[in-house]
């Protein structure tokens, strides 16, 4: 059995939807959000400076050179 077409084909219109605008208090509400987040990155980073200079006795410069190249490989694997 042979399914043939019978030349009539249903026109597909395309639904048009409204662009989603993002308001103002939800901008900073999430901003506020991440915000926070990133001062508590750099309380926890000052600190582990601090740590692994003083208790380690690890260079300020090595660890620098740490916490960029963890960044940089961080940035490399959450592209998302």
């Amino acid at each position: 059995m042979e399914l043939t077409s019978s030349g009539t084909e249903a026109v597909v219109e395309k639904k048009q939807y409204p662009r989603d605008k993002v308001s103002w208090t939800t901008a900073i509400s999430y901003g506020m959000g991440s915000y926070g987040a990133n001062v508590m990155y750099a309380f926890i980073a000052i600190y582990l400076m601090l740590y692994y200079t003083d208790s380690y006795g690890i260079k300020a410069a090595a660890v620098g050179l740490l916490f960029l190249v963890a960044r940089l490989v961080d940035g490399a694997t959450d592209i998302a």
